[in-house]
């Protein structure tokens, strides 16, 4: 599992606090990028009236964020995972590296 601190809302304006936004992760190898996975998420506020009428300063205390792990988006890519073979022209090329 990978963990983080909680963003420092200060930092960022808040209508880039509230509203949808994703989490994407991305894999590599070698410089190919081989997997993309994107989970959805939603930041509002916790309570029905600060939804309706929203402070002049945000309440971060009050906001509730909600990750759609049930669905994520999984995207693959192909690429070269034996960089060996592509240079020795396709042929399988032995731990050792003799040929």
């Amino acid at each position: 599992m990978y963990q983080t601190d909680d963003l420092v809302p200060t930092n960022f304006h808040k209508k880039f606090i509230l509203g949808p936004q994703t989490i994407l992760i991305s894999g590599s190898y070698a410089g190919q990028k081989f997997l993309e996975v994107s989970y959805h998420i939603n930041n509002e506020y916790d309570d029905e009236l600060l939804r309706k009428e929203p402070p002049q300063i945000m309440k971060t205390i009050s906001v509730r964020r909600t990750i759609f792990s049930d669905r994520p988006r999984v995207t693959k890519f192909p690429i070269n995972f034996h960089l060996e073979n592509a240079q020795s022209g396709g042929k399988a090329v032995p731990p050792d590296g003799s040929k």
